[in-house]
């Protein structure tokens, strides 16, 4: 069959035109899992890859690549080669097997979902009033089953942010919103008029150094896995994770439950 032109436009036959067409829908379909990111060790870089050297018993050392060699890291940290070494040497051992624990758990989930809506949010410019803060998964609500726990790895925001008393002046919703990924100042949580926060460089907080997608607990739906860091004078340098999905499209996000390490 032939293609004609008709009226300066291109007349295409319908079997071909509704082949192409379903082609471009099929494609928009097609979502791009970005590679894992870590930050290397000493210079902090942002990397996808990076080799570390790591003591395994009292006299015997070895160069390890994260996330490729990641089985055999967890199977030294596993028979406590983390003991040996200096105290700058056993605190690379925690990061690094966290890394690889980090980068375990997203592999060993479907990285594809029925339904996503988590992927197209920006989370580096999230607004908190839309997080778990103080909500779903403290107090009474610990039952519900978007909660979850992973021990000290685990990140629960109310505790990191610090919490300004009732009736304190001067908060406001719209300053509840991170910059780049970092938040750092007070926040009430007031029942009658939602959040309220104050930005404050001098207060603790968090920041956001990766966002990986996942069905972690294979309920059909996509999530969203924060790993963050504590800020503030006190606050561990220790990556945590914050695991987050939510069930429509303008809906607030929800702790994921039994998300396990590999």
């Amino acid at each position: 069959m032939s293609v004609k032109k008709i009226a300066g436009w291109i007349h295409i036959p319908e079997s071909k035109f509704i082949r192409g067409l379903l082609g471009m829908l099929l494609a928009t379909q097609v979502w791009a899992q970005p590679p894992l990111s870590f930050h290397e060790p000493l210079s902090g870089a942002k990397v996808e890859s990076y080799s570390v050297e790591l003591p395994i018993t009292r006299d015997e050392r070895r160069t390890f690549v994260v996330p490729e060699e990641c089985r055999e890291i967890l199977v030294h940290a596993a028979t406590n080669a983390a003991q040996w070494g200096s105290l700058r040497e056993r605190s690379l051992w925690i990061k690094v097997e966290g890394d690889c624990r980090f980068a375990g758990m997203i592999e060993m989930h479907p990285r594809e979902a029925v339904q996503d809506y988590v992927s197209g949010y920006d989370f580096y410019q999230a607004d908190l009033r839309y997080l778990p803060v103080g909500s779903k998964c403290v107090g009474e609500r610990m039952e519900s089953r978007y909660c979850m726990s992973m021990g000290m790895q685990s990140a629960d925001l109310e505790f990191i942010l610090p919490m300004a008393a009732p009736g304190t002046e001067g908060l406001f919703p719209e300053e509840c919103r991170l910059s780049d990924g970092a938040f750092r100042g007070w926040v009430l949580l007031d029942p009658k008029n939602g959040m309220r926060c104050r930005e404050d460089p001098r207060a603790p907080g968090f920041r956001i150094v990766s966002v990986d997608y996942g069905d972690l607990n294979e309920d059909g739906h996509m999530d969203a896995l924060l790993r963050l860091v504590p800020l503030g004078p006190r606050a561990g340098r220790m990556p945590m994770v914050l695991p987050l999905t939510r069930l429509e499209a303008d809906g607030a996000f929800l702790k994921v439950e039994n998300v396990g390490w590999p």
